[in-house]
């Protein structure tokens, strides 16, 4: 079986020879339903592979190989695999504990997570409403839980604090403060884009929390409708798998270490051509160079950091010695070219796609007037969403939904009142 084009753009989108198993992985994916989506049998195998390795081998630059991503695919678009795949794999090792497919909604809840094991990867449907929860939190559990998880992204060889409280026990149950030796939390978060931009702004883009994520935008990306379905696993990925758990490769256990080191052609791409910001002539030190140079080196900073983890997830889960140029250059540009691919989009669409909510929410309102027509200043004063605009941004509102016929504008005693059209 052939796979078909990866979803990446022409500079980037051959995929390394060396990563065979790898190969194997996505072929099996791409036709383990009967719909599937290119985009999504990629970040399934970031999942599977980081997993597997998580704790055991880590970078050259002392960080294990967990990875935040967030996957944007259309809805009904075959992007299911990525929450079915990695515990349908791990599970004939019996190791699909590592994933975990509900959502965690405290910091007792992620406590109670690593009490059990010192490797979780969470896999989260509809993330772009859950991530929009946590970071518009002003100052709730849910802002202290995106705290914690943005610090576990660099805490793969730090230490894991519980919290006060366990979340079955609440505040009246305290329970003794205990630590954990390099806890490893990855995030595979499935969203489509509407879900995602409706509740980014452009301080969340350039927060240091949603930074962290590869973003692999699978919206514009066709689904594969493969002519036969493999609903198992494939033996020789089964057997790779096992493999590695009879060698200890994912024993996870605190006295087991190994350092996947870069090849020296790959260690100079790594320092002299990803470079840093601060570093002249290098890659990120160009990019950084134009206008709003504080955003984009707290955006580029993470493309070399995910790189790195994700050529040695890949690298690890091919048995293989050393990080090899092209399997590092292969993951930079990916995880630069989505980043960039990203953001383009969401400087082109989210306003327009934000506008297009709150003018849908706008009309609904309208149809579930009772009273026949309302006032400009009881919608400013007491009628959502109009209430939490500005005078300007009513006002425009307003006149769009005149123009497109929806409302109708009339003055009675020097007051403007709004209704429904008939």
């Amino acid at each position: 079986m052939k796979t078909p084009s990866l979803p990446t753009a022409s500079s980037w989108e051959k995929f390394p020879a060396e990563l065979q198993m790898s190969q194997l992985t996505l072929e099996w994916l791409l036709c383990s339903e009967h719909k599937t989506h290119p985009t999504a049998a990629l970040a399934t195998l970031f999942t599977i592979a980081s997993a597997i390795t998580a704790r055991t081998f880590y970078t050259e630059t002392g960080a294990s190989t967990t990875l935040y991503q967030i996957l944007i695919a259309k809805t009904g678009a075959g992007k299911n695999i990525a929450t079915h795949a990695p515990i349908k794999a791990l599970d004939t090792i019996e190791y699909s504990r590592l994933i975990i497919s509900s959502k965690i909604s405290s910091i007792g809840a992620l406590d109670d997570i690593f009490k059990q094991q010192n490797v979780a990867i969470q896999v989260v449907d509809e993330f772009g409403d859950h991530l929009g929860n946590m970071m518009s939190d002003k100052g709730g559990y849910l802002k202290s839980l995106a705290a914690k998880i943005k610090n576990l992204y660099s805490s793969t060889n730090g230490n894991y604090e519980s919290g006060r409280y366990s979340s079955s026990g609440g505040k009246t149950k305290t329970n003794e403060p205990w630590t954990l030796d390099r806890p490893c939390f990855g995030l595979t978060g499935i969203t489509t884009k509407t879900q995602l931009f409706k509740h980014l702004t452009d301080d969340m883009l350039h927060d240091g929390f949603l930074n962290r994520f590869i973003i692999l935008n699978g919206h514009d990306v066709e689904p594969i409708f493969p002519q036969k379905v493999f609903n198992g696993v494939p033996k020789e990925l089964v057997e790779h798998l096992k493999l590695l758990q009879k060698n200890n490769f994912t024993n996870h256990d605190a006295s087991i270490k190994f350092i996947v080191p870069l090849s020296e052609k790959a260690r100079a791409y790594y320092h002299q051509y990803i470079g840093d910001a601060d570093i002249k002539n290098t890659d990120i030190y160009r990019y950084c160079l134009n206008d709003e140079t504080d955003v984009k080196r707290a955006i580029s900073i993470r493309w070399r950091e995910n790189a790195i983890r994700l050529a040695t997830a890949l690298t690890a889960f091919e048995k293989l010695d050393v990080v090899s140029l092209e399997v590092l250059k292969w993951c930079y540009n990916l995880v630069k070219h989505s980043s960039l691919s990203f953001m383009a989009s969401f400087e082109k669409e989210a306003s327009a796609t934000r506008y297009e909510i709150l003018k849908h929410k706008a009309i609904k309102w309208f149809k579930n007037l009772k009273d026949g027509k309302v006032s400009l200043t009881h919608l400013a004063q007491k009628a959502r969403p109009f209430s939490t605009l500005k005078s300007r941004e009513r006002i425009e509102l307003l006149d769009d939904l005149i123009e497109s016929g929806f409302i109708n504008k009339e003055m009675v005693e020097s007051t403007y009142y709004y209704k429904l059209a008939s």
